[in-house]
């Protein structure tokens, strides 16, 4: 097969030509290293998703595979599942050994049932041979295979013999791993039958749409909150802070201290990675640079129409020294990250909503004879709470 001359293609084989590449990449933190791939396409960049390091992957995955409510997204774990696989079975055995094993068990769970000889005794304990055949039929109309000491059923059928291929190249690279991950499976499928009885709690389990996530879940937000990702339990208890009756700007919450810290913490850790940008390839140095621009403007903070109490916060932001202008603006991608996580906000909506409430708490405390200096020691969080309670109104 001749190569692609243009493309994203000819681009992604041009750099696995590169040298440079090859030592640069697996320095480059794992946002940046997605925000490349979605620019070029997913199944465009599968050479330079087999490059990634089992850190990087495991990052990717945890913002990959949820959506931005928070919730597992199978089509996005079958997709990644089926570019993992074009690389060969030892290449998508080896990355799926990378992961948690409960983050494996729940993208396989979202895709198909794992029913043991046991659940299928709880299942048709009781019930008639017509109720049976039912069941039989309902198998039948079904994608199912007998897997060693299991019965794999289909939930959805889009992915299933890339689900079939990888856990058959699993339990031969790693006959343990697999059994645990079905086991792991199965035990959701019995749970779910011992809350039905006999026939109902069978057929409804060939249709069930219910998942296991919540140890994956778990796992994933203190991942996240390692790397300074905003939980969504942080957020939400952020949210439910009362400040009702405030009649003065609010204390700094230990939130916002926290990440704060971890922010801190993560910059040192990633001093080195600008540094490390430069020896990428210019085109791959151009992609980044233009991912990166496309993050940004998807968090912008930059409404198409502001009213005058955003006017005077955006001119009291301009006013401040270098030090402090940084603060503000990590406060303010924070607090947009909180409502994000929160589950309530996209990031676009999040960011208006922020700039909003933050400039109604700013015109609150210049009403009261507060001036634009204040910046330099209020933060935007206090101002976020401070204008949540303000009677004042975005359009002031």
């Amino acid at each position: 097969m001749v190569p692609p001359k243009s493309g994203p293609q000819a681009l992604v084989l041009r750099w696995l030509d590169s040298p440079q590449l090859v030592e640069a990449l697996p320095l480059l933190p794992a946002e940046l290293f997605r925000s490349l791939l979605d620019a070029l396409g997913l199944e465009e960049a599968g050479g330079l998703l087999a490059m990634a390091t089992p850190q990087q992957f495991e990052q990717m995955t945890d913002d990959a595979w949820w959506d931005e409510e928070g919730d597992f997204d199978p089509a996005a774990f079958g997709t990644w599942l089926s570019l993992m696989l074009e690389g060969g079975e030892a290449h998508c055995v080896a990355r799926l050994a990378e992961l948690p094993l409960e983050t494996v068990a729940l993208g396989l769970h979202a895709q198909l049932h794992v029913l043991d000889v046991e659940t299928f005794g709880l299942g048709m304990a009781g019930v008639s041979r017509h109720e049976a055949e039912l069941v039989e039929r309902a198998l039948d109309a079904s994608l199912y295979l007998e897997f060693g000491d299991y019965t794999l059923v289909a939930r959805q059928p889009l992915y299933w013999d890339e689900l079939i291929t990888a856990l058959t190249a699993l339990d031969q690279h790693d006959h343990e791993f697999a059994e645990e991950i079905l086991d792991a499976c199965a035990r959701a499928s019995t749970e779910y039958l011992e809350s039905r009885e006999g026939l109902e709690g069978l057929q409804a389990l060939l249709s069930a749409a219910e998942t296991l996530d919540e140890d994956a879940d778990a796992g994933r937000e203190d991942r996240r909150a390692d790397r300074g990702y905003v939980a969504r339990s942080d957020a939400r208890a952020f949210l439910r802070i009362d400040d009702s009756g405030c009649a003065s700007l609010p204390e700094r919450d230990a939130i916002t201290a926290a990440y704060r810290r971890a922010a801190g913490k993560l910059a040192v850790q990633s001093a080195g990675a600008a540094a490390d940008l430069a020896s990428l390839p210019a085109e791959l140095r151009a992609a980044l640079e233009a991912a990166q621009r496309e993050r940004e403007a998807k968090a912008s903070f930059a409404p198409s129409l502001e009213s005058r109490a955003q006017r005077a916060f955006r001119a009291g932001l301009a006013a401040l020294g270098p030090k402090a202008s940084r603060e503000r603006r990590w406060e303010l991608a924070h607090l947009a990250n909180l409502l994000v996580a929160s589950g309530e906000h996209d990031p676009r909506s999040a960011a208006a909503e922020v700039l909003s409430r933050c400039a109604e708490g700013y015109a609150r405390l210049r009403g009261e004879g507060e001036g634009a200096a204040d910046l330099e020691s209020i933060g935007c969080d206090q101002l976020f709470r401070f204008g949540r309670k303000s009677p004042l109104s975005a359009s002031t």
